[in-house]
């Protein structure tokens, strides 16, 4: 797990109980599990039907919605945003694109699990999202990362759009700050897209309330409507916001995606990465006194 995403706060604080004794071997470990899991993708990565990254990569201007359905082959359904962040990538070429894209899977993997990693991708739901090329994974390093860097939120609610409802963390929490810098990194970055092409939004939107409420057709679990799976998301949120447990987001945004395909499941390298206790928060004894402060670990000693 890359420290980079462990919130400035909670660096410096001694980690408690069993944790505290393969914490800190986990995150020394991460340069070994580099090479485990560039092995695994060896391994792997040659096996395996690309089905959503040529989606992506087809997705043309003008055309972005033309094979638009669940389960589809070759159907994009992402905003328009989304598809225009790709357009220098497609300079590459298929194949490069492809596996530029594989790989980027595989970074995120590696920042969430760190030495795990090399676990995780032997599994097979892991394998199939890598080999297909879904973003589950950017999704889940996307969720993490917003903790620190709340703009990364842009990225759930351009693509995906319902696990967007882990921006109950910040409301809830009163960090407001935060979710405005979500939300206007989301609506900047939709603003510029919308001049850039006007009428592909408009698609986008007629796409989804078309697709809203059918059953697609594949490999997914047994998942309930999303209606009922966005309540039950929202109150995951809410609860794991006023118990300080992060992990609970990436849970909720697993609850709330659109379709729960069986490549999801690699959304688990999220909780590893936010496995940690959070930051302990002991206030000082009232009265703000040095004795307390310093009992609470917030004063000089």
């Amino acid at each position: 797990m890359s420290t980079a995403l462990i919130p400035r706060s909670a660096r410096n604080v001694p980690v408690a109980g069993a944790w505290a004794r393969w914490y800190r071997p986990l995150v020394l470990g991460l340069w070994i599990s580099g090479a485990l899991v560039w092995a695994a993708y060896l391994v792997v990565i040659g096996v395996g039907d690309p089905i959503d990254v040529r989606a992506y990569y087809l997705a043309e201007p003008g055309r972005l919605y033309e094979r638009a359905a669940l389960g589809g082959t070759d159907a994009y359904l992402y905003s328009p945003a989304f598809a225009q962040a790709l357009d220098p990538l497609r300079l590459l070429g298929w194949d490069a694109f492809r596996e530029v894209w594989r790989l980027a899977e595989v970074g995120a993997l590696f920042t969430l699990a760190g030495p795990l990693a090399g676990l995780f991708i032997l599994a097979r739901p892991v394998a199939v999202e890598v080999n297909a090329g879904n973003i589950h994974l950017l999704l889940t390093l996307a969720i993490v990362a917003g903790f620190r860097w709340p703009w990364a939120w842009s990225f759930v609610l351009l693509t995906k759009v319902t696990p967007g409802v882990g921006l109950l963390w910040f409301a809830v929490r009163g960090e407001w700050r935060q979710l405005g810098i979500a939300l206007g990194a989301t609506a900047a970055i939709a603003g510029v897209s919308l001049v850039i092409d006007p009428g592909a939004w408009g698609q986008w939107f007629g796409t989804l309330a078309t697709l809203t409420g059918t059953e697609p057709r594949g490999w997914i679990l047994a998942s309930g409507p999303l209606a009922l799976r966005m309540v039950a998301a929202a109150l995951l949120v809410i609860w794991a916001a006023r118990t300080d447990r992060r992990w609970g987001v990436v849970a909720a945004a697993f609850l709330a995606l659109p379709v729960t395909w069986v490549t999801a499941l690699s959304m688990g390298a999220g909780l590893v990465a936010l496995a940690a206790p959070e930051t302990q928060r002991t206030r000082p004894a009232p009265g703000g006194t040095r004795r307390g402060m310093r009992e609470a670990g917030q004063g000089p000693t």
